[in-house]
């Protein structure tokens, strides 16, 4: 199995929930599930894991750019339609976090394409990385199976 194509396919995943959880964060139907809190600390860890795992991997990540860079690369072409809902520190932190995700996303691409994977210390450190990602997307399990019963409801009434 080559887990830097799982992890590669995940991607936008993750920065679909991002961008979901930034924008619903007030939605009374999501409250109970603190997207931001619950993402920033799954940040949080996945962060800590990484830097038990890879020495000095701050010193990689791109930490000159801007907040508003931060934004445009995380937001693309959507920034100014989230820039209103960019309305907490929370929010600031979370995003801001995040480039630590689209850096490992960054580096197992980039590993996937100079090596074959098959063993020694970067397939094992790839492969964990793997785990730890689907354990913040098996966390995120019963909000995505809330959306589907509400788009499903939706799509019912558009019958």
């Amino acid at each position: 199995m080559k887990y830097s194509n799982l992890i590669i396919d995940s991607y936008d995943f993750f920065l679909y929930f991002l961008k979901f959880s930034v924008r619903n964060n007030s939605n009374p139907r999501f409250r109970d599930f603190s997207l931001v809190s619950n993402y920033l600390n799954m940040i949080c860890d996945f962060e800590i894991f990484i830097n038990r795992s890879r020495k000095n991997v701050e010193k990689e990540i791109e930490t000159s750019l801007s907040l508003e860079d931060i934004y445009k690369v995380v937001f693309k072409k959507d920034y100014p339609e989230y820039h209103a809902y960019i309305d907490t520190e929370e929010k600031i932190k979370l995003i801001k976090k995040f480039r630590i995700v689209m850096h490992i996303f960054n580096v197992v691409t980039e590993r996937s394409v100079e090596e074959e994977e098959t063993s020694g210390f970067g397939y094992d450190w790839i492969k964990q990385i793997y785990f730890e990602l689907m354990k913040i997307k098996n966390n995120f399990l019963p909000i995505l199976k809330l959306i589907n019963e509400e788009k499903i409801k939706k799509s019912l009434k558009n019958l």
